[in-house]
């Protein structure tokens, strides 16, 4: 799972989470997941998800993650649940 703890993980996080259709938004992300995956806060199957949408900056990976079961993993129902003033453990 993904925790914020230092300024760079706060601006990957931004990055993993560009908007969908910017252009290079898909490398953007791929790029982000890739930081995390090496610090070890994101599995394999996660990143792959990130690298298959990469070329298609149009592509959202959030569907294809909670498909999968892996979007908590990536953070987004941690990010969604805060915004909403709710926490996660």
């Amino acid at each position: 799972m993904i925790r914020i703890v230092t300024e760079e993980d706060a601006r990957q996080r931004e990055h993993l989470t560009a908007r969908v259709g910017g252009c290079g938004s898909g490398y953007v992300r791929y790029s982000a997941a890739m930081y995390f995956y090496m610090r070890g806060m994101i599995g394999d199957e996660a990143l792959e998800v990130y690298r298959v949408c990469c070329k298609i900056d149009q592509e959202d990976p959030r569907p294809t993650l909670q498909k999968l079961g892996l979007a908590a993993e990536a953070g987004f129902l941690q990010a969604k649940d805060q915004k909403n003033g709710a926490t996660t453990s």
